[in-house]
């Protein structure tokens, strides 16, 4: 009831000050399971407010998000299904799918899941329809991917197709709510959340508590997918735990690898010269293996007092993008995903990512790089393909005979070289026909 008049007051105080007026008769409220029917009438007369309703959606969005998150976001299939369904109908080249699918179809969910985590039988649904918008069907039925969602879900540069994977890029926006609660605390959003949940201790140290909401649930998730990302920048050391917070600038393990001494620093500020306002050089040698004290050594100081902040470390900026957050979960799911399979790892990663941007960045129709992709990535219909996917029984040519490869289907086939041999022929008469002159009257006559 106090809070009821103190709205009321708050709604009067901004219709003096604005001369705008509350249409009651218009004005809905809605109650939750445990208010008693004494409390809902003396909130709706102090309100003025009678009419108890709950819209469905509220800027596009669910209101009721309850125990069946299924049935609260069946919409955003629905939704996704028809524009793929429509789309299905046209004749679009790879390129053109691409954009559609970049820039339309996997826009639809984001407002959502800003906000909430969808499941993941939704996700994995999602990605199926536009999976199978991107393959094609024929007759109603699906035709075959030729090469994995996985890999067509990483950026560009890592060989995939940009396209993003329904699920991690949730986590990467949820990721983005949790680090503005962290950088602005006292924003109303987060002084709420605050009292709610976590009134007695910091906010990367939150659990999820007893009867959390679908809104806190989904800002723990985010909150587990920041902190793979922080870390701290060095100002005097006093904040900042040597072994349990990141503080080291590299991937993967910002953290000390071990300790070799039996009385190890607690604080970074520890390591510090309080005078030079330098690296104790001779303090990490002691306590640190090579490899985490010369990257100790590395990290530049200030010579003012400032106190340690968290940064995003896969910006260089220091300030978290949802961007960065997606390449470094896809990234984790490749280590987390060789690790499995006992796969050997890459030696030469940045090389690898230089190839594939500038394969991205040929000056030619965008059908023709997705073309290349495909080529590069071994999911073209030669022989050798087939042959290593147990379709056919041999890997050759069914024109020549020979031994069946994209270089051969493309440039050494006979009926490639005559392919490319009337092509040239074109072009030269092209050049040399006399059909098109320029007149001395300034028109273009045949």
């Amino acid at each position: 009831r106090e809070s009821a008049k103190m709205v009321t007051d708050v709604l009067n105080t901004y219709c003096q000050a604005s001369g705008q007026r509350i249409n009651a008769d218009k004005s809905s409220i809605h109650f939750a399971k445990g208010v008693s029917g004494n409390i809902q009438e003396e909130i709706k007369a102090s309100l003025q407010v009678h009419n108890v309703a709950l819209s469905e959606k509220y800027l596009g969005m669910s209101t009721n998000v309850g125990l069946s998150t299924n049935g609260a976001f069946k919409y955003l299939k629905d939704r996704v299904w028809k524009k793929v369904q429509g789309w299905m109908e046209q004749t679009l080249s790879a390129g053109g799918k691409e954009v559609l699918i970049k820039a339309v179809a996997q826009v639809v969910p984001i407002f959502s899941m800003f906000c909430f985590r969808l499941p993941r039988g939704l996700c994995q649904h999602i990605d199926g329809l536009l999976r199978g918008f991107w393959w094609g069907s024929k007759e109603g039925k699906r035709r075959k991917c030729w090469v994995a969602w996985e890999d067509m879900t990483k950026p560009k540069n890592m060989g995939g197709l940009g396209f993003r994977d329904i699920e991690l890029f949730n986590l990467a926006l949820l990721a983005r709510q949790a680090w503005r609660i962290l950088q602005e605390l006292q924003a109303l959003s987060s002084r709420v959340l605050k009292a709610v949940y976590f009134s007695e201790t910091d906010f990367l140290e939150a659990e999820l508590g007893p009867s959390p909401s679908r809104i806190w649930r989904a800002v723990i998730d985010g909150k587990d997918v920041l902190k793979q990302g922080l870390i701290r920048r060095i100002g005097t050391g006093e904040e900042t735990d040597v072994w349990q917070m990141n503080w080291l600038p590299r991937d993967g393990m910002m953290r000390p690898v071990s300790c070799l001494s039996n009385t190890p620093p607690v604080k970074v500020h520890e390591l510090i010269d309080p005078v030079l306002k330098t690296w104790d050089l001779e303090a990490p040698r002691v306590h640190f293996l090579p490899m985490d004290w010369e990257l100790i050594a590395s990290i530049p100081l200030t010579t003012r007092r400032q106190n340690d902040f968290w940064a995003w470390h896969y910006e260089k900026s220091g300030l978290f993008s949802v961007r960065s957050a997606y390449r470094m979960l896809v990234n984790n799911r490749e280590r987390r995903t060789d690790w499995i399979e006992h796969n050997a790892g890459r030696s030469e990663v940045q090389a690898d990512q230089k190839e594939w941007s500038d394969l991205w960045n040929i000056k030619v129709p965008s059908k023709i790089r997705v073309f290349l992709w495909r080529l590069a990535r071994q999911s073209v219909l030669t022989g050798d393909v087939r042959y290593r996917r147990h379709m056919v029984q041999h890997p050759n040519c069914t024109i020549c005979g020979k031994p069946d490869s994209w270089r051969h289907s493309l440039l050494e086939c006979n009926m490639a070289r005559c392919v490319w041999l009337c092509k040239e022929r074109s072009s030269w008469s092209l050049l040399h026909k006399p059909s098109r002159v320029m007149r001395g009257d300034g028109y273009m006559r045949p």
